[in-house]
């Protein structure tokens, strides 16, 4: 990079800030934005210009964007993924796009950036690929992978007690990172529930959770762990530490976490799990088994279900029916399995095309494509119910089968091109 280059880019995220600063602290609805809300808005536009910048746009104000400098920007997000060279999901190109779009209008040029969402800039991209999915095929929640949530627990509270008492509460009653750290337990006691004012929830959207009742034992652990939320602070105090800002409060919230082992990388979990793990219970304990744990559609009638899943979305903090799919998924009638191997899926590959000898692959039962085209994500016990079935066709000679696993211990080559045809099928990672 040259000195003007390197003078230009300075410039520009100069600029790029600015807009930020003037117009990012009111939200598109008119609310307040969050501090985090805020630095979104900026880090996206950072790293927007460092990529313009990369694309060969050398530009020195934000002020001349363009609708070719969107259109650069996500086909660039898509074959390059991030600056570090790991793809990037669906959704992160789909939510930076949204900030791209907010930030077009605050300069006054909401065309620059298109309607329709990621397709639109990336045409020859099967659409289907590119839809993001807000639901969950398996369990989100500790216990779900495996995690032993009592033990990590217990592990806090020989790090820090307020740590401990914050994961009591998202075990409990479902809160937010933000939420345990803002919450005042003796203000939030209402005897019978739990009062998250709009000062603690996201949004400003306040709400009650209540204790599970009669003596349930759920509800019991529920007021235990209030009181030692209670206990460990003083009145009028939050749950986070009091000689910490919010920032710093969040950050050594997040060292701890490292430190217990509670990251993607490590374990496979994150403390948002705990809303998972909540939510998971709060079914059970009614009577419904999620899909994230192997529950179906049939296991009682739609007005009981959606009673209960209406009162989960409302305990989590959501208005929006569908928000429960990303937290154990949806529920779907099973797919009937038909005779033989089912139906073929994905191309036809060679094996030896100077001997005629191809194979096909075949699931059972066969998934349904959605009236947009897109295939449904299998969960995992779907996934486990369906059977694969690879065909070796050789004429003259009959067609041998194999279960996916030994056709591809004999035949490895073929390995990743089965798993392309799964996956978009819904049946594969």
């Amino acid at each position: 990079m040259t000195v003007v280059q390197s003078g230009a880019i300075g410039s520009l995220i100069k600029s790029a800030d600015a807009i930020v600063e003037r117009h990012g602290a009111v939200r598109v609805n008119g609310k307040v934005a969050s501090i985090r809300t805020i630095e979104i808005s900026r880090q996206v536009m950072r790293e927007s210009c460092h990529r313009l910048h990369g694309l060969g746009f050398y530009l020195s104000d934000i002020s001349s964007l363009k609708e070719k400098h969107i259109h650069a920007l996500v086909r660039d997000w898509h074959a390059t993924g991030s600056r570090s060279g790991k793809p990037l999901a669906n959704k992160t190109m789909q939510n930076q796009l949204s900030r791209l779009r907010i930030f077009a209008g605050w300069l006054g040029k909401p065309e620059i950036v298109k309607p329709g969402g990621l397709a639109v800039y990336l045409p020859e991209v099967e659409a289907s690929s590119l839809k993001v999915r807000t639901y969950t095929e398996r369990s989100k929640s500790w216990t779900g992978n495996g995690v032993d949530l009592v033990e990590i627990i217990g592990r806090a509270r020989l790090e820090d007690e307020r740590v401990w008492a914050m994961l009591l509460m998202g075990v409990a009653f479902g809160l937010r990172k933000k939420e345990m750290l803002r919450i005042q337990p003796w203000r939030a006691d209402a005897l019978c529930e739990l009062r998250i004012d709009g000062s603690v929830a996201k949004n400003g959207r306040a709400r009650s959770i209540p204790f599970i009742g009669a003596g349930h034992p759920y509800g019991l652990f529920q007021r235990w762990c209030l009181d030692q939320a209670r206990r460990v602070t003083k009145r009028g105090q939050t749950l986070g530490w009091p000689d910490l800002s919010f920032k710093q409060s969040e950050n050594r919230f997040y060292h701890c976490m490292k430190k217990l082992g509670v990251t993607q990388v490590d374990s496979g979990i994150s403390p948002h799990g705990l809303r998972a793990e909540f939510a998971e219970n709060m079914a059970l304990i009614r009577g419904l088994v999620p899909p994230s744990l192997g529950g179906d559609i049939d296991q009682m009638g739609k007005a009981q279900r959606l009673e209960i899943t209406d009162a989960i979305t409302s305990m989590l903090g959501h208005d929006e029916d569908r928000t429960i799919k990303a937290y154990f998924s949806s529920f779907y009638r099973p797919l009937a399995h038909v005779g033989g191997i089912g139906g073929k899926v994905g191309p036809t590959l060679a094996l030896d095309r100077m001997q005629d000898i191809f194979v096909t692959v075949h699931v059972n039962p066969v998934p349904v494509r959605a009236k947009d085209g897109s295939y449904r994500i299998q969960s995992v016990a779907e996934r486990a119910a369906t059977a694969v079935t690879c065909v070796l066709e050789n004429p003259p000679q009959e067609d041998r089968h194999f279960d996916v696993v030994s056709f591809i211990a004999e035949y490895p080559q073929f390995a990743e091109r089965i798993r392309k045809s799964l996956v978009a099928v819904g049946l594969g990672d």
